[in-house]
């Protein structure tokens, strides 16, 4: 379980009891342009994406470090960051990903083959190097082999999600699970071969990450904790609105519009 805590998480966090926490404002500072997508690394610096696609990476004190500019303007549809060794960015109005080293130098970017993927809404590093793909056009998820350019796994959704009410909004595999944010029906939970496993009841879910065997996100105006095998749900108020978080060293990450607010609890 404690080798767990060497796991990269956006939430690098040391809870005791929350609830019983107090936020105190600690600095704010103001960034370059509103925030589109953020993620995190194991070594606590920040990643912000901007509408045009530019990333800024900002050290633990809020301090911008480095600035990438992509080949062509576009939003970017996810970032992962969350390994440290190198930045993964996803654009679904190209079909293409970037993946960046730690300095922000980049590979050429990469397209989705059409003749293995119809059109990917969101698509995610797998733990093994290989993306993960939710596929619009034939409404599936699937394991795509970056290496051998085929299809690993294929699972359809149709009897999983309502194909005229679904809305994805969020992706990422963590111990041997996907969890993919559904924000009008919950958290779908797959297993690495692609295998459906449930669905957790929370909605209007943008963006979440975890501390060993529990999920965090922000929910309108409340922080929430659940973990995945106790089940065990806690709320508690945010001192401030945001979009992301990131916690560590009793420190919190508030990221929002044009600022980040950092607290301590």
């Amino acid at each position: 379980m404690k080798n767990r805590l060497l796991l990269p998480a956006l939430l690098f966090l040391c809870f005791g009891n929350v609830q019983g926490q107090e936020w105190k404002f600690l600095d704010s500072f103001v960034l370059k342009a509103p925030v589109h997508r953020a993620s995190a690394d194991y070594y606590k610096n920040l990643y912000i994406t901007d509408e045009h696609g530019n990333l800024y990476k900002h050290d633990s004190l809020g301090k911008l470090q480095i600035t990438y500019s992509p080949p062509k303007s576009s939003k970017v549809s996810l970032i992962d960051a969350w390994r440290g060794i190198n930045i993964f960015l996803f654009y679904e109005n190209f079909q293409e990903y970037v993946v960046l080293d730690r300095f922000l130098g980049q590979t050429q970017p990469l397209s989705l083959p059409r003749e293995r993927v119809g059109f990917a809404r969101v698509a995610t590093f797998a733990l093994d190097n290989n993306l993960w793909v939710f596929d619009d056009i034939d409404f599936s998820l699937k394991k795509f082999n970056t290496q051998f350019d085929k299809i690993d796994f294929n699972t359809p959704l149709d009897l999983i999600l309502d194909a005229s009410e679904y809305e994805i909004t969020y992706m990422r595999e963590y111990q041997n699970q996907l969890f993919i944010a559904d924000k009008n029906s919950g958290i779908l939970v797959f297993d690495n071969l692609g295998n459906y496993k449930t669905k957790l009841p929370f909605v209007n879910v943008s963006w979440f990450s975890f501390w060993d065997d529990e999920i965090y996100f922000a929910q309108g105006d409340e922080f929430v904790r659940y973990n995945l095998y106790t089940f065990k749900e806690q709320r508690f108020p945010l001192p401030v609105k945001t979009r992301f978080i990131m916690l560590y060293d009793h420190k919190a990450f508030f990221i929002h519009q044009k600022y980040i607010k950092v607290y301590t609890f």
